[in-house]
């Protein structure tokens, strides 16, 4: 019925329910994301200043896009390497020297912002393959976190969880890799958003083993959330304890 429209015939601003604020700001879940990030490296700057950032992203592909300081630093993983641990762990291992010397966050915190807002949404989840970049470039500096935030259901390469057959071998996939982390150091954290689906009770065995935390949210919580988790930072691995009665 057409008539139901003509209210808005001759309107260019924006549309919205009778109930709803005319200040009302809508956000994506990309953009909250986007925002969470972008303010979590601005705290990071002023609190830690000589920490360091790699930035990964992952759809069909993997990019490493390492503190954003040198367009030579991007590099791209797509095609079998995705599926293929040896290989991943082979090439990460080669790119892991890119980063030896990287700037701290203060003198790369503009540059990295600015990839992150130009970030664009993809159609696929290689987080698995994605996991197992971060853990090997992480491993090179003792006490390092990962923070993995997605919306999708893994899909692409190690670790895809896309029907049931694959997922006792994600379990174990998943479990090796915190336990590799483990050994190294490096504590892993998850990060769902809420309305998606990303088999958080099957990521989450990484985050276990490393004593990371791993939480569905809304997207308006992630910008705290990430802050609650650099708020708590490593002090000491493998530590053993003695207690005297």
């Amino acid at each position: 019925n057409q008539n139901r429209f003509k209210g808005f015939e001759g309107v260019t601003g924006n549309q919205r329910l009778p109930h709803e604020s005319s200040n009302a700001q809508y956000m994506s879940r990309l953009e909250c994301i986007q925002n969470a990030m972008c303010r979590q490296l601005e705290l990071l700057a002023l609190n830690e200043p000589d920490s360091k950032v790699i930035l990964i992203t992952f759809n069909n592909e993997v990019i490493i896009y390492g503190s954003c300081d040198d367009t030579k630093q991007t590099q791209i993983i797509t095609g079998d390497r995705l599926y293929d641990f040896t290989q991943l762990e082979e090439y990460s291992k080669q790119l892991s020297k890119n980063y030896i010397e990287l700037n701290s966050v203060k003198e790369s915190q503009k540059r990295i912002e600015t990839q992150i807002r130009n970030l664009e949404e993809g159609g696929s989840t290689a987080l698995g393959p994605a996991l197992v970049v971060s853990i090997i470039l992480a491993a090179q500096h003792k006490r390092s976190e990962v923070i993995i935030c997605t919306d999708g259901l893994p899909n692409v390469g190690l670790g895809s969880i896309e029907n049931k057959a694959e997922i006792e071998q994600a379990q174990i996939f998943y479990k090796q890799i915190g336990q590799r982390a483990k050994q190294a150091g490096t504590i892993i954290s998850v990060i769902g958003i809420e309305g998606s689906e990303c088999a958080l009770q099957y990521l989450s065995a990484c985050a276990v083993a490393t004593s990371g935390t791993a939480n569905i949210l809304h997207p308006l919580e992630l910008m705290r959330q990430i802050r609650q988790i650099a708020q708590n930072p490593v002090i000491a691995t493998n530590v053993e304890l003695s207690i005297i009665l």
